[in-house]
């Protein structure tokens, strides 16, 4: 299951009511309503009390007239195998616990399953206006809580397993030479992809029946099964990776698939590269891996794109493009975007190989790309106390080479979506979406003109 965060858009007003309506009625082309339920209200929880609900919920809201964003709205999402396997008191327990683990307890909320869509899902709109105590709660790096808890209730529920964000490196069945892979190219190894289909190649061994039937049901994600030494491997039919069965499963280890079918046999017919039956999105094609971030989408279709020319590998434009980690590399001293990737990149790279608490100085290979953007693009004046609040308060700031401070900015997802480079004489560089760092800096002067209100500032 993964779950997801639904943010505000910029421009729209924070409406209750309209949200719990199309919960309720699952009005959007090709959706149905399974079933709908309301939390912590008085007036019930069915769809016969939605609007006494709706109104009860409005009633808490309306005492906070100076909060604009009273709404948490999330999604919950499910495999198409998933569905069975909830019925009505599940769904409400696992909801409530997700409410719950956000630090949501007591707060109201109104819940849907929509199904007949391409994944069956549950909203969730949460009132964020406690109705006692009306405290407005405001979770932070909710992300975390939300994965460690999909995890559990996959676990739990016997559902099938979706990499959350914050295990989405996990070096949990990945080799020594896959992990290198990784650091080197930034591009998910054939170990973690085999890893991730780990159900659904294990199923296919389940059903085989024999040799060939095996080979055809593997062909499915583009996998085939051949003898190396002692053992069996997994390998890409287009030749891009290979992994030892039995790290997979002991169901697929030589020993257990021949005492099921016998002595090995190859397929009566060997593939040549690209012939497997698994479509696009099923077979390996070394993706990111950051794949969720909002910024990989554009520069990975720029990165397919440069990749189809025609480029010598003696020339540096021709090395580049021979990994994704060192495109990156080579854009960023054009592209902000790309630079603040790279900086997403060594930030989730560190958490899994590196000491997350370390102090953090900015990487020196992408050090010659930020002083080169830094030379080619404007740099703002910020007032001091600004400035001073965001080169301190960001979280996970950085030290560059010359001594500026390099602020990170994130989305409500907590992805890193910009950097601002802020020197000692206040002034400010940002590198990221112009909404996103407008915003950042609007926040940061807000603040400072509150500090300067209720007291002297530090630093």
């Amino acid at each position: 299951m993964i779950s997801k965060k639904v943010p505000k858009k910029t421009g729209v007003a924070d409406n209750f009511d309209r949200l719990a309506r199309y919960i309720a009625a699952a009005d959007q082309p090709g959706e149905k309503l399974r079933d709908f339920w309301m939390g912590n209200c008085d007036a019930g929880d069915g769809i016969d009390q939605l609007d006494l609900g709706i109104i009860e919920i409005e009633a808490a809201r309306q005492l906070k007239p100076d909060v604009k964003d009273k709404t948490y709205h999330f999604i919950l999402s499910f495999r198409e195998s998933d569905e069975k396997k909830l019925d009505g008191a599940a769904m409400r327990e696992i909801a409530a616990r997700f409410v719950d683990v956000m630090g949501f307890d007591g707060h109201q909320y109104v819940a849907g399953a929509h199904q007949n869509t391409e994944n069956f899902h549950i909203h969730v709109a949460v009132n964020r206006v406690h109705p006692k105590t009306l405290k407005v709660h405001n979770p932070y790096m909710d992300f975390r809580a939300r994965d460690k808890l999909a995890r559990e209730i996959e676990k739990a529920y016997g559902l099938a397993v979706d990499p959350g964000k914050s295990e989405a490196l996990s070096l949990s069945g990945i080799s020594a030479e896959a992990r290198d892979f990784e650091r080197h190219t930034w591009q998910q190894s054939f170990h973690r992809f085999m890893q991730e289909k780990k159900p659904d190649i294990l199923g296919a061994v389940d059903r085989a029946k024999g040799w060939p039937g095996l080979h055809k049901e593997l062909a499915s994600w583009n996998v085939g099964i051949k003898p190396r030494g002692n053992g069996l491997v997994f390998y890409d039919l287009d030749g891009k990776g290979t992994m030892k069965a039995s790290s997979v499963g002991r169901e697929a280890s030589k020993k257990a698939l021949e005492g099921r079918f016998g002595p090995y046999q190859g397929p009566e017919q060997a593939r040549r590269p690209g012939r497997g039956a698994g479509t696009g999105k099923d077979r390996y094609q070394r993706p990111p891996l950051l794949p969720r971030h909002p910024n990989t989408g554009p520069l990975w279709n720029r990165y397919i794109g440069a990749r189809k020319q025609p480029w010598t590998k003696s020339t540096i434009l021709g090395r580049a493009v021979s990994n994704w980690k060192l495109w990156l590399a080579t854009e960023a001293y054009e592209d902000p975007l790309a630079m603040v990737l790279m900086i997403a990149h060594m930030e989730a790279l560190r958490t899994v190989f590196g000491d997350p608490n370390k102090p953090k100085r900015f990487p020196k290979t992408a050090a010659p790309a930020l002083s080169a953007l830094a030379g080619k693009r404007e740099w703002i004046q910020l007032p001091k106390a600004a400035a001073v609040d965001l080169a301190s308060s960001g979280g996970g700031a950085m030290i560059d080479p010359v001594g500026n401070r390099v602020a990170p900015v994130r989305n409500d997802n907590a992805d890193l979506v910009g950097l601002l480079v802020i020197d000692k004489d206040g002034k400010a560089l940002a590198l990221g979406p112009d909404d996103k760092m407008k915003a950042a800096i609007k926040i940061a002067a807000k603040s400072a003109r509150k500090g300067r209100e209720n007291g002297p500032q530090m630093g």
